[in-house]
């Protein structure tokens, strides 16, 4: 299991870069603060299960820190420590890279990552990925399709695609409510309709929900590898 963030390590050393998308992984509510992070070891064990989970039969993708992986959209940066420790050499890329995510780099000494300033409607890299992780990202972006053609131009033939987003379903919007969270004016899709348009390009391979064992239609978040 993926470690989280120590919150000390949070508040203490990252509280002056924080945004608003960050307090739920610091939420008063340990319920919030579970939800938030479990996510990201859905994710991380999407990526590495079974040892070499991202081979795909004869892909190009490795794990167990061999391999090239993109953080497309990495925001605050905290899926960059659970990519970094499983891949050789991790880019980051955001149209404008969170002060949080440059702290994270720093003081825990990823110099296995690199982050890079451009727009995931037009990515300008020179590489093709063993892995691409769009976690709560894919949601953020009108032009959903094009997006995930960007992504479809750099990842490795036999490569995969680890997915997340929030369902935006009854429960979900009902949880917010009541936990006193806001919905991003830029949440523009919902889970479902995230799976839909990358499974246009790339096929689905496996899925987990948070919470565990319940069916996605009243799951709160979708977790996704899709494989090239």
């Amino acid at each position: 299991m993926a470690k989280p963030l120590p919150v000390k390590f949070i508040v203490e050393e990252l509280e002056p870069r924080l945004s608003r998308d960050v307090y739920p992984y610091i939420h008063p509510n340990p319920l919030i603060r579970r939800v938030f992070w479990k996510r990201l070891d859905n994710a991380a064990a999407l990526a590495s299960e079974g040892g070499s989970a991202l081979a795909g039969g004869g892909g190009s993708a490795r794990a167990s820190s061999e391999g090239s992986a993109l953080d497309f959209g990495t925001g605050n940066g905290f899926a960059l420590p659970y990519i970094a420790e499983r891949f050789k050499s991790v880019d980051g890329i955001d149209l404008k890279v969170n002060p949080c995510a440059h702290a994270i780099v720093q003081k825990l000494g990823l110099k296995n990552v690199r982050l890079l300033e451009m727009s995931g409607y037009k990515l300008k890299l020179s590489r093709k990925y063993d892995a691409v992780f769009a976690l709560d990202v894919l949601e953020h972006f009108e032009q959903l399709d094009s997006a995930v053609r960007q992504i479809k131009a750099v990842l490795a033939p036999g490569g995969a695609l680890i997915v997340s987003g929030p369902s935006e379903n009854l429960l979900y919007r009902m949880s917010r409510k009541v936990f006193g969270l806001k919905k991003p004016e830029d949440h523009y899709h919902t889970a479902d309709e995230v799976f839909a348009a990358c499974g246009r390009h790339f096929k689905l391979e496996k899925e987990r929900n948070v919470p565990a064992g319940v069916p996605s239609s009243v799951a709160l978040f979708r977790i996704g590898r899709f494989r090239n």
